[in-house]
């Protein structure tokens, strides 16, 4: 059986375009990790209870920090960094209730702008993290935090 002549090209060019926006879709989503944020916003925490940055962070600069947010539902998570290269937290979890652990990726590539400032990122909290006593919080490569209990007794 013969082909008409031609036809060869009209359906490779759709299927090579489509190709092409797939590959695009791949390239683009592995350069922009996903976010487990529900919300992000420039700035310190807005409504929270905090806890102090490590006693290691240098004194006088933007210091990084966590804090409960709405009665314990979010942990809002407060990173300084440059905005064309923020850090992005990309997975949570509670090891054991008293333990939440957090990534988190440098996004923006290799050239950054020098404009320090902070992002705060606010993540649910895991299930099965006891509230009620300190939370030890780890954000690999930025620091160990600890999460004042939150209850009947500190809300107040």
């Amino acid at each position: 059986m013969r082909r008409a002549r031609g036809s060869r090209h009209r359906v490779g060019r759709p299927v090579t375009a489509a190709l092409g926006a797939l590959a695009l879709v791949v390239v683009l989503t592995a350069c922009d990790p996903h976010s487990v944020a529900v919300r992000t916003y420039d700035g310190p925490v807005e409504d929270g209870i905090s806890t102090p940055a490590p006693s290691d962070a240098p004194a006088g600069q933007f210091e990084p920090g966590v804090a409960w947010v709405d009665d314990g539902d979010r942990i809002a998570l407060t990173i300084p960094g440059s905005s064309s290269c923020p850090y992005v937290p990309t997975d949570i979890s509670a090891p054991e209730p008293s333990q939440i652990a957090i990534d988190v990726v440098r996004t923006g590539g290799d050239t950054c702008t020098a404009d320090l400032g902070l992002r705060t990122h606010e993540i649910p909290t895991p299930r099965g993290v006891a509230k009620g006593a300190p939370v030890q919080v780890e954000v690999a490569g930025i620091g160990d935090f600890v999460l004042p209990p939150i209850g009947p007794s500190t809300t107040g």
